[in-house]
C-alpha cells in the first residue's frame, strides 16, 4: 500500500510517497480507507520542528474566577 511518510523534521521536501507493507489487523481492530486528509497549522509546525506555545499543547487554562464558579 502507498503512504506519505516523513522520517524527521524539516521542510515539505522530507515527505515521501512510499510503498509500505499493509498492516496486519489484530483482534478487535478495523482497517479504514482514507480518501482525503488535511494538515492543520499546528501539525505543520510540529512536523517542521518549530517551537509551539505551551498553551496549544497543554490546553487553555481556567482563570481563578472560573475555578471558583465550578
Amino acid at each position: 500500500m502507498k503512504a506519505i511518510v516523513h522520517e524527521g523534521f524539516g521542510s515539505p521536501d522530507i515527505l515521501r510517497c512510499k510503498d509500505i507493507e499493509k498492516p496486519t489487523l489484530g483482534e478487535n481492530e478495523v482497517s479504514i480507507k482514507v480518501c482525503a486528509a488535511s494538515i492543520s497549522p499546528l501539525d505543520w509546525k510540529l512536523m517542521k520542528g518549530d517551537p509551539v506555545p505551551r498553551s496549544h499543547t497543554a490546553g487553555v487554562r481556567q482563570t481563578k474566577d472560573q475555578k471558583a464558579r465550578c
